[in-house]
């Protein structure tokens, strides 16, 4: 890629742990000052959660009010949320969960929402667990409308899938609306699972390699996080940016390039006391 230009249309957000009500990440994210977050629809370890017409309401008056763009947010499904899962019982909650989350999606004018792909829980193949990733979207996306599915590639840790590039390829070519499917891209995660990023040339190389399996077409959103693992490690450890076995080159490639401008780039570093830091760093770069 010859693209390192430094354009400065990005949109560097965090992730906000507010579980309580949904309009108090806006006031988090106004006061950090950011056009850009993610967040959880209510608390990510229960499956049975409400929200209600005031908080939504609320939602979106203040979105108005401090101009923050909703195409730049882009909330984290449940930890529950298994698609690929063996057992079924599991399985149909997690669809009807997901469901759930991208109906409040929809009131709150969100296009976006996050996944993890799957976990097989060593009860079938790899293969078996794509597939039913595959037929467990293609419910959902019948079932639902606007917002999009947003994979989120692994680090390789437990059992789960998404770790090669490869499975998200597999899994988007099975989608039969693909309008509504689209990729992110963590950074810790791909550094665990296998993808070197640690200088210039592994950037491109990587981003190629993306581009010819899956496309930045249906590239979405970025996670911003250092690792405290050794490359390959197949460990999900994220590290603030700038103290890292993953190193800094692979936020310098980022940031100067047009690849990755207009899309929600969130920081999910371990250290919420330096995410101010980080973020500016990231500007200056």
């Amino acid at each position: 890629m010859n693209n390192l230009l430094k354009l400065r249309n990005k949109y560097i957000g965090i992730h906000i742990k507010n579980n309580l009500f949904l309009y108090k990440n806006i006031i988090l994210a106004k006061k950090f000052n950011i056009n850009s977050f993610s967040f959880f629809i209510g608390n990510p370890l229960i499956w049975k959660k409400k929200i209600n017409d005031l908080d939504i309401f609320k939602f979106n008056y203040f979105c108005k009010k401090f101009n923050i763009k909703n195409k730049y947010i882009i909330p984290h499904s449940s930890y529950l949320i298994n698609l690929g899962c063996p057992i079924k019982k599991t399985l149909l909650k997690s669809i009807n969960l997901l469901k759930w989350e991208i109906f409040i999606c929809n009131k709150l004018n969100i296009k976006l929402i996050n996944l993890h792909l799957g976990n097989h829980l060593k009860l079938i193949s790899e293969n078996k667990c794509i597939d039913n990733v595959i037929n467990s979207i293609n419910n959902i996306i019948k079932c639902t409308k606007n917002t999009i599915l947003v994979l989120e590639n692994s680090a390789g840790n437990g059992n789960y899938i998404g770790y090669d590039l490869n499975h998200i390829s597999d899994i988007i070519s099975s989608i039969d609306d693909k309008s509504r499917i689209g990729v992110c891209i963590d950074t810790g995660h791909a550094f665990a699972a296998g993808y070197d990023l640690r200088n210039f040339m592994d950037c491109d190389i990587f981003f190629n390699s993306f581009d010819k399996k899956i496309g930045f077409n249906f590239l979405k959103a970025l996670h911003l996080n250092g690792s405290r693992c050794e490359f390959n490690s197949k460990k999900d450890k994220h590290s603030v940016l700038l103290n890292s076995f993953l190193g800094n080159n692979i936020f310098y490639w980022i940031m100067r390039n047009y690849y990755f401008n207009n899309l929600p780039i969130i920081l999910e570093t371990n250290n919420s006391n330096l995410w101010l830091n980080e973020i500016n760093w990231l500007y200056s770069i």
